[in-house]
């Protein structure tokens, strides 16, 4: 297949749509001019020949200089619906099951070249025309202007020529789908308006299609807002996969067919949470060809990776090795990358414009006190270390999880006041990133005894002393009310669901109890009243019809008082078996972590065991 064949198959599809488009802007039962469907399909035209030429190309961390197509490197990865697993080499195995879908994966995992690859097949395999839509762009719009705003500006970027009252009318045909990438990349303090502007669209706008990817959701209100969509979790690299892709990629034959036979043999086996992530697969190739061996430690891996970056060169570039323009040594280099991360990452910039990426650059110059010249350094972090790429006017990160690697390493170097402080601008402005960027988990992988008394021990006792109560029962509502302020009953696919809605300051508190119990449950292994989730969907469902008989569709936290008040506590522990799990671990773990403190021994009881431990007695008096 080539860029050409699915030009063609774009123009075909503007045809077929024109006259129904043209109608229902113009309203009207009459025929529709060949002047106007001329005009309205060469807009339609323009902005798709634009989009495909943008969307069926990607760039690489080995291919940085000149795009390549994105059939080249693509291998098909497929998704799963409950324990169905789909295939998504045809977009239609997914509109089959609904025409609202949310795909949901890890950093890394390849979701932007999945919708890109869903984009162009949509072209291919429906009569639909596709719209993609980048999300982080509506960071830079004012809190004035909404999601029809966001794609029109995204349309007329690439060329679409009609007025935006034409285009709104044109949503009405139900003659697209539209794609919205990364809903993970979009400021927390404008997700809720965003969410309720796409359910607006969409019960606005039914007929249509809509795609929306965004790093994985896991408690039951981060899919309230998307109560129309199905969500897909898209797949991990197995090891046939894998393997397809390395085959695809273009790098040093011999290097590759060695690290294809190793990966084949034990690399897979040996590394599974790296090798089934595509962007981590085409690293683990870097560092092998540069180290031969692959290290275990997340950290470490992007260590590597950087040295990698920081020291060869283009696949396609064989045997040259460039200058760095900024004349700093690779250690110098880390250090201003990890000062422009941080701050880039604290600001919540995602990309950056040509005056933003030189204003970074140079404070993180004069951070670190380098006699550098901004300009060269720019083009060492775009054009030879390759940290950033650029896209169109604008520079993103060539994966967004070195801006957390690089933002790891300087937390790593502040003194524990300068932490602490830190932890608490995350905590209150960038609550999500707790559990969705791997910053924390590099963190704890970096200095976990650092992590654990300058973040989670102080926030562990700032919830507990907050919902403080005589029993675990009571301790959990008081949770839950500082949480949120109502629990909503929702109506999906003929059941009844309970939600919490109405978020309170408490809610900042959920990413970071699923932090810490997906890093740790492995490592404590705490017994959290299994007993209970036995008896959790009788409690849940005897909880749905009492909030229904006497409450209605949502019952308010704080008007709940005496007997009623008794046996909301009483059933909600039993029933919120998800809330309470990780609520009644991060309590164990607090007494651990305690624990752990206290027992530590200090450097100088380590000095005074040493002679012990060798045979001798030492006199340190």
């Amino acid at each position: 297949m080539l860029e050409s064949d699915i030009q063609q198959a774009a123009i075909k599809i503007v045809a077929n749509n024109i006259t129904n488009i043209c109608k229902v802007i113009h309203d009207t039962g009459k025929k529709v001019t060949d002047t106007v469907k001329l005009e309205y399909g060469q807009a339609f035209d323009k902005y798709i020949y634009n989009a495909i030429s943008k969307y069926s190309k990607c760039k690489t961390l080995l291919h940085r200089y000149q795009p390549i197509f994105l059939y080249d490197v693509y291998v098909d990865l497929d998704v799963t619906l409950g324990d169905k697993n789909i295939s998504t080499n045809n977009i239609c195995n997914l509109t089959n099951v609904s025409n609202y879908i949310m795909i949901t994966g890890t950093g890394g995992v390849g979701k932007t070249t999945l919708m890109r690859h869903l984009f162009l097949n949509t072209i291919l395999n429906t009569q639909y025309i596709p719209i993609f839509i980048e999300l982080r762009d509506i960071n830079s719009m004012s809190d004035n202007e909404n999601i029809v705003d966001l794609i029109y500006s995204s349309l007329k970027r690439l060329g679409f020529t009609l007025i935006k009252e034409y285009f709104e009318k044109a949503l009405k045909s139900g003659c697209f789908t539209i794609f919205f990438d990364a809903f993970d990349e979009v400021n927390d303090e404008k997700r809720e308006k965003l969410k309720k502007d796409i359910e607006y669209l969409v019960d606005q706008y039914s007929d249509n299609i809509f795609v929306i990817s965004s790093r994985s959701l896991e408690r039951d209100q981060d899919f309230i807002g998307w109560s129309r969509f199905t969500s897909f979790k898209m797949n991990k690299l197995s090891k046939s996969v894998a393997l397809k892709l390395i085959d695809k990629i273009n790098y040093d034959a011999n290097i590759k067919d060695k690290f294809l036979k190793e990966f084949d043999e034990s690399l897979y086996d040996q590394h599974e949470s790296f090798a089934s992530n595509p962007l981590l697969l085409i690293i683990m190739l870097m560092t092998y060809d540069q180290y031969a061996r692959i290290p275990t430690k997340i950290h470490l891996f992007y260590q590597q990776a950087y040295e990698t970056l920081f020291s060869k060169h283009d696949a396609v570039k064989d045997g040259y090795i460039r200058r760095i323009e900024s004349k700093l040594d690779m250690e110098e280099f880390e250090n201003l990358l990890s000062y422009f991360s941080m701050l880039s990452y604290l600001k919540k910039s995602k990309s950056f414009n040509e005056k933003d990426l030189l204003m970074y650059i140079k404070t993180a110059i004069e951070i670190g006190k380098y006699e550098a010249d901004s300009d060269k350094v720019k083009k060492d972090i775009v054009e030879n270390v390759c940290i950033l790429m650029q896209d169109g006017l604008e520079y993103v990160f060539s994966h967004r999880t070195f801006q957390e690697f690089f933002t790891a390493q300087y937390i790593c170097r502040i003194g524990d006041n300068e932490q602490k402080s830190l932890f608490d601008f995350i905590f209150e402005n960038l609550n999500s990133s707790i559990k969705e960027d791997i910053l924390m988990k590099m963190l704890l992988n970096m200095q976990q005894d650092r992590l654990e008394k300058n973040f989670i021990i102080p926030y562990l006792n700032k919830l507990f002393d907050t919902v403080d109560a005589e029993s675990e029962p009571e301790q959990f509502f008081n949770y839950l009310s500082f949480s949120y302020g109502k629990v909503l009953i929702n109506f999906d696919n003929n059941s009844e669901e309970l939600c919490f809605t109405g978020f309170r300051e408490g809610d900042k508190y959920q990413k970071f109890l699923m932090f810490i119990y997906d890093e740790y449950r492995e490592i404590y292994q705490f017994e959290v009243e299994n007993k209970q989730s036995r008896k959790q969907l009788k409690s849940h469902n005897e909880l749905t019809q009492w909030i229904l008989e006497n409450k209605g569709l949502e019952l308010s936290m704080d008007e709940l008082y005496g007997e009623e008040k008794q046996y909301f506590i009483t059933n909600a522990f039993e029933s919120f078996e998800w809330y309470r799990e990780r609520f009644l671990f991060a309590k164990h773990l607090l007494k651990n972590l305690k624990e752990k403190v206290t027992t530590k021994p200090t450097l100088n009881d380590l000095i005074k065991s040493l002679p012990r431990a060798i045979g001798q007695e030492w006199d340190f008096n």
